[in-house]
């Protein structure tokens, strides 16, 4: 499958995984992002649209680079990803939307955001379980408390504004192909 690289770090890079040669992608082409992170992936968005996980990624780079998905700095040492599980917390966050990649099969969420104009990405992992998914046996159920307990960051990064420009430029391509397919 045709691969699409956004590079973060040295051996740190998201891949979009498509069905289709870029040039041939559509408005309803499926496709994955993939966080490879010094030789181990994540997925952390699976089988969506292409076109509306571009998009996402694409409204949130313009929206960090004009200021406007500035996240108060003492959400910097955990991560948004932890403070998003805390209740009073959570409907502060929720005023922006500052995810921008979800998975449930493979409990993360991929986040971008700034902090005193710096540029984030972050992908946190999720609690698996809820009324919708209960524990059974031998699926390393481990309970809230103990989650958050030990909640850290899968991956977070600064990206540079030349990368974030690198990769709105990518968005945009990508986005106008898809259009013109239709």
């Amino acid at each position: 499958m045709p691969k699409i690289k956004l590079p973060i770090r040295t051996n740190v890079y998201f891949d979009i995984v498509i069905a289709a040669l870029p040039r041939k992608l559509h408005l309803y082409s499926e496709g994955s992002v993939v966080l490879n992170k010094n030789k181990n992936s994540i997925i952390v968005c699976y089988k969506r649209p292409v076109y509306a996980f571009i998009d996402d990624l694409y409204t949130a780079l313009q929206a960090a680079l004009h200021g406007e998905r500035e996240l108060d700095a003492r959400y910097q040492e955990k991560g948004i990803g932890y403070w998003s599980h805390i209740e009073s917390i959570r409907h502060d966050l929720d005023k922006v939307r500052y995810d921008i990649w979800g998975t449930k099969q493979y409990n993360s969420t991929t986040w971008l955001y700034t902090i005193s104009r710096v540029i984030f990405i972050e992908t946190s992992p999720e609690y698996p379980w809820d009324d919708d998914y209960l524990p059974t046996p031998g699926d390393g159920y481990i309970t809230y408390e103990t989650f958050m307990k030990h909640h850290t960051p899968i991956a977070k990064y600064e990206i540079s504004p030349k990368t974030a420009h690198t990769w709105l430029n990518t968005c945009e391509t990508l986005l106008t192909i898809m259009r013109e397919n239709g």
